[in-house]
């Protein structure tokens, strides 16, 4: 049992400032106050930030494991190595929990409240049976958070386990979760800028990859089932906190959790994840601010993306990513598809209610995450294979390649269309040349003779050696093919085996007319109105 826990004798002076350059760990220790070199000793409310303070810096790794507190302040602290607060207890009727003011983390930082390791660590005499008794512990605690979580909000008294001031930032990794119904934790407004972790699968030990590109740094999480797993992280508030690098929500349930007006500007995972807010709904995203480019990385196969609420305005600049982290539910399956499909068509009413006035708008979103729904419809019917499910899956990748599915597609309609020209030319160039060549050329000379009637002009005749020019007119008349609207009648003097190939070409022209009205033009204001549409 430690009292007041004096720092002095640890730390050395270096300027204006105080370095502990040891490293300290402390476990199943009671310690109700820390006194800090330079320092009075401590009081039962806490301190103002004073920037004229000095600063004292931990130089090595620290650590408080399962010890008791009544209050500690860090003030003007800064921890340049590891830090680990875990499965901690505040004790006493005026806890203020652990406080941190003016502190910095330079380095991976763990503040963890696991209640299942909390309410199972208490000492046994050697005649006791412990895995008997902890059996029997983690039996009730199954019950106290099936309780919790079919109505978390029912009153419960909670106490201030961990509460940081917006002047402090995490440099580095941090590992932050309570799931301890009891205890609360309070990071609003302070700054992230390392990747944040917000699950109770954290284990040093595994690594998930979401992303070859991002194996280097993968997360350190265990998506195997614990037994932590079932009980939700709850009781924390990160309401107007800056999240400047990739953060993490990894678990079945989260209840009372607080995201309000919180800002992430980088990757945004989410597995596993149902989210409450304190006011009973899941609408937390709804209010939070999403940069322009954000990542949304999911995992649908383990609970229903039809609830997950996210602001409308912050849609159209946002990109959804998925990863398989569930082998009872493969990507391939029809149950994931649904389940996809629910969270698209959710946040595609979402949009026409918000930008109700502004149908161009509301069109550009739909059309962009009605085509991100065929990427998972493809992976279906790839791995589902029939005569139905072919011939859908056929039909999907030609209007891909013609018009990108209506999305963005104009380069894709052009790019298409320039082929199948270029198909056709050399088609009549290698195939029909005289025939084609002549064709052409008895065309220009009526031509000519109908618009200058008092002059006539010399047919120019079928050069074999003129292959540039040939190969010009083969491309120029296919061009005509491709886009007339109308069959000239004309054609039908060629040999049958042009004919069906100008048949051919010309079909496939109006049909890409069609594609281009129904799928690009719709999508267009300006070809809406040049077209009459």
């Amino acid at each position: 049992m430690i009292d007041t826990l004096y720092l002095d004798s640890l730390a050395q002076k270096q300027g204006p400032n105080w370095v502990i350059p040891y490293q300290l760990h402390f476990e199943n220790s009671y310690i109700q106050y820390i006194k800090f070199p330079g320092e009075g000793l401590p009081d039962k409310s806490p301190h103002t930030s004073n920037r004229n303070h000095p600063k004292i810096l931990f130089q090595k790794p620290v650590t408080f494991k399962q010890c008791t507190f009544t209050s500690l302040y860090f003030r003007n602290v800064i921890f340049n190595d590891d830090v680990t607060f875990l499965n901690n207890f505040t004790f006493g009727r005026f806890s203020n929990g652990v406080i941190f003011d003016n502190t910095l983390f330079n380095k991976k930082s763990r503040i963890i409240n696991d209640y299942i390791s909390q309410i199972t660590h208490f000492p046994l005499a050697d005649d006791q049976q412990i895995t008997q008794i902890r059996n029997k512990v983690f039996t009730w605690a199954e019950k106290v958070f099936s309780n919790f979580f079919s109505d978390p909000f029912s009153g419960l008294r909670t106490q201030p386990a961990y509460k940081a001031n917006p002047n402090c930032i995490f440099y580095n990794e941090a590992v932050i979760y309570n799931n301890n119904p009891y205890y609360s934790f309070d990071f609003s407004g302070v700054t992230f800028k390392g990747r944040t972790y917000i699950t109770t699968f954290f284990r040093d030990q595994s690594r998930l990859k979401y992303d070859d590109s991002q194996a280097e740094d993968a997360p350190e999480i265990d998506l195997a089932p614990a037994s932590n797993m079932k009980f939700p992280i709850c009781n924390m508030s990160f309401n107007s906190a800056n999240f400047s690098h990739m953060t993490s929500f990894n678990n079945q349930y989260v209840n009372n959790i607080d995201l309000k007006d919180a800002f992430f500007s980088d990757t945004l995972m989410l597995f596993n994840t149902i989210i409450k807010d304190s006011s009973k709904t899941n609408n937390n995203f709804y209010y939070t601010h999403l940069s322009s480019g954000l990542n949304i990385i999911l995992n649908p196969s383990n609970f229903n993306l039809s609830g997950f609420n996210i602001n409308p305005v912050s849609i159209g600049e946002l990109n959804f990513m998925y990863c398989q982290t569930n082998s009872a539910i493969s990507m391939r399956s029809k149950a994931f598809l649904e389940n996809a499909n629910s969270f698209y068509d959710k946040v595609i009413d979402d949009i026409k209610f918000t930008y109700s006035r502004n149908q161009d708008l509301v069109n550009e979103l739909e059309n962009k995450y009605r085509h991100e729904q065929l990427g998972f419809k493809i992976v279906y019917l790839c791995h589902n294979p029939s005569v139905k499910n072919l011939l859908e899956l056929y039909r999907i990748i030609f209007l891909e390649l013609a018009v990108g599915n209506g999305y963005r597609g104009g380069v894709n309609f052009l790019t298409c269309c320039f082929l199948i020209i270029i198909f056709f030319t050399f088609s009549y160039y290698f195939l029909f040349r005289k025939t084609f060549i002549e064709y052409i050329d008895a065309e220009n000379e009526e031509k000519n003779e109908r618009t200058n009637k008092s002059k006539k002009r010399k047919r120019s005749s079928y050069d074999p050696k003129d292959h540039i020019k040939n190969f010009l007119k083969c491309l120029w008349k296919s061009f005509h093919i491709f886009w007339g609207y109308k069959f000239n009648g004309t054609y039908f003097s060629f040999p049958t085996p042009l004919l069906i190939l100008v048949i051919m070409e010309w079909l496939m022209g109006f049909l890409m007319i069609l594609i281009f009205m129904v799928y690009i033009a719709a999508n267009y204001p300006f070809i809406r109105n040049l077209l009459g549409l």
